[in-house]
């Protein structure tokens, strides 16, 4: 369930030793619009976005039984591209994301309009909730299963067809993770992996058309050039997470301790 092959190439590099892990496709704009063309249309069928909500359901729910079987393949796979203790990936990171994949799914028939009273002469108004369409996706690499269930799970479960874009250094799980819900069901095109860089992948999604709702998680400056192409093409709607929340102070006298103090200060972040 990934987007069409591009013959340009994104490398994948093990932070902790800088050796070569892989490569995944380069996606180009012109990728982006074919499968944003391909969602549009497998969405519009009704295969996924008109199946009963409870079908729906259980395909997420056989997604989150294999995420749980392939623990170890998604951890080591985080570990490896985001220089991860592999600890914290699997009592964490992808314990998290089945959950919340299991969360989403049972919650799909829980979500529903409502029927108001009217102004007058016992007139009611109906208030219903529909799937977007075709919806996007922009991850960041510090938790890159995790965050991608937390797209995924709300997004599907509603019944929208789902582009998504991990980051450029943490791409493997999400691929993985689209494997798996090939395997659970999800019927072709709705759930597709478009690896990438964020000024090329990133801003086609940004910019297209055809997406009608984007969630973000990353930096304040790249929120502010989405919300941008969002209102310069289709004022797609945006949600947006930036940060960070955590900064560091590095006082210049500490420089003198040099490497010692660095390694010390990587150490400390990982307890």
């Amino acid at each position: 369930m990934t987007a069409v092959e591009s013959p340009a190439a994104l490398k994948v590099v093990n932070p902790a030793t800088g050796e070569l892990i892989t490569t995944v496709p380069a996606t180009s704009a012109e990728d982006v619009a074919k499968a944003a063309e391909r969602a549009e249309q497998v969405f519009a069928s009704g295969v996924w976005s008109r199946l009963p909500v409870r079908e729906r359901a259980a395909v997420l729910l056989r997604l989150a039984d294999l995420m749980e079987r392939d623990t170890g393949i998604l951890a080591r796979l985080d570990s490896e591209d985001a220089g991860k203790p592999i600890t914290e990936c699997l009592t964490g990171d992808v314990p998290g994301a089945v959950e919340s994949i299991r969360w989403f799914a049972e919650a799909a028939d829980k979500v529903f309009g409502r029927i108001a009273p009217g102004t007058g002469h016992g007139g009611l108004g109906l208030m219903t909730r529909e799937p977007v369409g075709v919806v996007a996706a922009i991850l960041p690499w510090n938790y890159p299963l995790a965050m991608t269930a937390w797209k995924v799970g709300p997004a599907l479960a509603a019944g929208n067809c789902l582009l998504v874009k991990p980051a450029e250094a943490t791409p493997r799980s999400a691929l993985h993770l689209a494997e798996l819900a090939a395997e659970a069901g999800l019927p072709e095109g709705v759930l597709t992996v478009l690896t990438g860089h964020g000024s090329v992948t990133g801003a086609a999604l940004a910019r297209s058309p055809v997406v009608g709702a984007l969630s973000f998680t990353g930096s304040t400056g790249t929120g502010r050039r989405i919300l941008k192409d969002a209102a310069e093409s289709n004022f797609k709607r945006v949600s947006l997470e930036m940060g960070g929340k955590s900064p560091q102070v590095l006082m210049a006298d500490a420089l003198a301790y040099g490497d010692e103090l660095i390694d010390h200060m990587i150490e400390a972040a990982f307890l």
